[in-house]
This record gives C-alpha cells, structure tokens and sequence, in this order.
C-alpha cells in the first residue's frame, strides 16, 4: 500500500491467512490486480507531475516573453499575473506584434483564414 511514506509491504501469499474464505489462488490473483493498479496509480502519479512541471515551465517562458515585450531591461520577472491577466497580455503583445508587420503579412495571413 503506497501512501506516500514509502511503501508498506504485506506478508507474502504463502504467510497469509486467505481472505474470506476465498481459494488462494483467487487470494494471489487478488493481490496480483491490486500490484498492477498501484503500479499503474504511482506511473500516473509520476506523469501528473512531469505535467505539472512543464506546465509550470511553460507559464514562466509566457510570464517572459509578455515581460520582455514591455522593452525592460531588468532580469527578474514578476510572478503576480493571474492566469486571465496573463493571457490577455499575451494576447496584446502578439496584436502588437502583428499590427508591425508589413500589410502585405496580414493581406495574405487574412486570405488563408
């Protein structure tokens, strides 16, 4: 059982006293499911924060680049934007962006959409 503490080990199959009156061998297939569904539960676990990280790491190259579009010539970034906020920055520092293009861009990029 994987309770985040470390793992607590059961006595094995052949120690154990059969739960409620089943066979053993419907006893090990039991605890042979129960294996593979932590297994699987601590694999996602894993994925979840692989997704956490990029997901945080992604945030902050955001928080950057609306940082950096504002022309400051500091190296440190605030991190008080909520999620909406940061997105609408982003969002007006790629219509700022493209409202720099040369019309010939924007003719064409509106033609294709």
């Amino acid at each position: 059982l994987a309770l985040g503490l470390g793992r607590v080990k059961s006595a094995p199959p052949s120690h154990r006293r059969l739960s409620c009156g089943g066979t053993f061998r419907e006893d090990l297939a039991f605890q042979n499911r129960y294996y593979s569904l932590e297994r699987r539960c601590t694999l996602q676990q894993r994925a979840l924060e692989k997704v956490s990280v990029d997901f945080a790491h992604f945030l902050a190259l955001i928080e950057r680049a609306v940082y950096l579009s504002d022309g400051s010539e500091q190296t440190e970034v605030k991190v008080s934007h909520s999620m909406p906020q940061l997105l609408q920055e982003l969002r007006d520092v790629v219509d700022r962006l493209q409202s720099r293009r040369p019309d010939s861009h924007r003719c064409a990029r509106q033609e294709h959409s």
